[in-house]
């Protein structure tokens, strides 16, 4: 749960670096950075403009992008990530106008290292 809340918690930090002077990113520059998509998944219930499960840093993920960072809605997922959720998420990240569930902590340091 730690994660979860350093990752959130740095979400401002790093939309005021070059995630925001950069524009936004993609699930293509999280492909081209290792993601390894395998099924799309309903990404308009949750007002994403894409998303997708599968790999990333050898865990299972899904990742969703949305037009900009506002628009992001990590609270729908905050549920999936608490403690004795039966889903098996453990960290929520969010960089810029990006959002993932990981199953792992790696995964959202590589997401973390898209800003750089």
């Amino acid at each position: 749960m730690k994660v979860v809340r350093a990752c959130l918690l740095a979400a401002p930090v790093l939309l005021a670096g070059p995630v925001a002077q950069a524009g936004a990113l993609s699930i293509h520059d999280a492909e081209e950075a290792g993601f390894e998509p395998d099924q799309q998944q309903h990404y308009q219930m949750i007002g994403a403009e894409d998303g997708w499960s599968g790999r990333w840093a050898g865990e299972s993920v899904e990742l969703y992008e949305y037009a900009d960072a506002a628009s992001v809605n990590a609270a729908v997922f905050e549920s999936a990530v608490a403690p004795g959720n039966p889903s098996g998420w453990v960290a929520l990240c969010e960089v810029g106008n990006l959002l993932m569930l990981s199953k792992g902590e790696e995964a959202c340091a590589a997401l973390e290292a898209l800003s750089r």
